[in-house]
């Protein structure tokens, strides 16, 4: 790592001309990309340190590109050098959304994400740029990845495993019924800075795919990282319906769309579960193990509402939390 930055350095001084390079660490994401805040006179840019070989950044200037014409606000490229891995972009500063977010603030500043969530969702599958699909395929190997880095390597759990088949092919089946549109993939209040003139501007999108119409809603009004009372999410998740409906971007029932948003969201919960898991016991990095219990607790609440769910959650109540809590307790 020090080997990367020291190679971004002189990178950087070559591109700029200049012989001394300082760069400030910033907090990254559970990925390997790691950002640095570089000041120049009166003007900051943010280098990201992008592997090629573990993070291609391809996809963030295709996807950076279309947000862009879209009028969305994402951070403007500089500098490219395909090689290594180095970018130079202009630094969105430190107001991010999980930061600023308070009971006085949050139906604006939700209500303008919701605002861009629409505008991208929008988006023209048929032009120049292909998206891969976030179909079952790939959705099905996220799952399985619960089963591997969190039932059973985290929690050293042996659970019966037609319980857990059943469960998968009921969120894949949700997944499956309902529209297919753009998707971020990581849309919540970590990757989301309000910028100086108070507009949204959108980070981490490089991972965007074609997928369920819910997802990235559920993403960000049932955040891993913050929570809301769950009336107040309900009227968010409402707003979202009635807007997107008279747009005519989809058809269905507002009980259906609220049986797509919360199974939906259940998948996305124990997809970031495993993350979290897996960030520890391969990465050592045991930062986002205090996100698990918000997190787990999206998915009992799920499992209190759906019959289907019944057997699922007999096991979460009966084995998984119990082995969470032990775990968390000596950690």
């Amino acid at each position: 790592m020090n080997q990367r930055k020291q190679a971004l350095k002189c990178w950087l001084s070559k591109t700029l001309n200049m012989p001394n390079i300082d760069l400030q660490a910033l907090a990254g994401d559970a990925s390997f990309r790691r950002y640095f805040r570089l000041q120049l006179d009166h003007d900051s840019f943010i280098a990201v340190d992008s592997p090629h070989d573990k993070e291609p950044f391809f996809p963030f200037i295709q996807i950076a590109n279309i947000f862009k014409n879209l009028g969305l606000n994402v951070p403007h490229i500089f500098q490219i050098d395909e090689t290594q891995g180095f970018l130079l972009i202009s630094d969105f500063g430190n107001k991010i959304y999980c930061n600023e977010l308070n009971s006085k603030n949050a139906d604006k500043l939700y209500h303008m994400a919701i605002h861009n969530l629409l505008i991208f969702q929008t988006y023209a599958t048929e032009s120049d740029v292909t998206l891969a699909s976030f179909d079952q395929v790939w959705m099905l190997a996220e799952l399985k990845n619960f089963s591997h880095w969190f039932l059973e390597k985290y929690l050293e759990l042996d659970l019966p495993q037609d319980v857990l088949h059943n469960t998968f092919d009921l969120l894949l089946q949700n997944a499956n019924e309902q529209p297919k549109v753009f998707i971020h993939r990581d849309y919540h209040s970590k990757n989301l800075m309000l910028l100086p003139n108070n507009e949204l501007g959108i980070l981490d999108f490089q991972d965007a795919m074609i997928g369920p119409l819910t997802y990235d809603l559920a993403s960000l009004l049932r955040d891993c990282y913050i929570d809301w009372p769950a009336n107040q999410v309900l009227t968010w998740v409402k707003s979202y319906y009635q807007t997107a409906i008279k747009t005519k971007l989809f058809h269905a029932s507002e009980q259906q769309f609220l049986r797509w948003f919360d199974l939906m969201g259940m998948q996305r919960h124990l997809k970031a579960i495993f993350i979290f898991a897996r960030k520890q016991l391969r990465d050592n990095n045991d930062t986002y193990l205090q996100y698990i219990p918000r997190t787990l607790k999206y998915v009992q609440t799920i499992c209190d509402q759906y019959a289907e769910l019944m057997a699922f959650q007999k096991l979460l109540n009966a084995y998984i939390i119990p082995a969470w809590q032990q775990k968390w307790k000596t950690t």
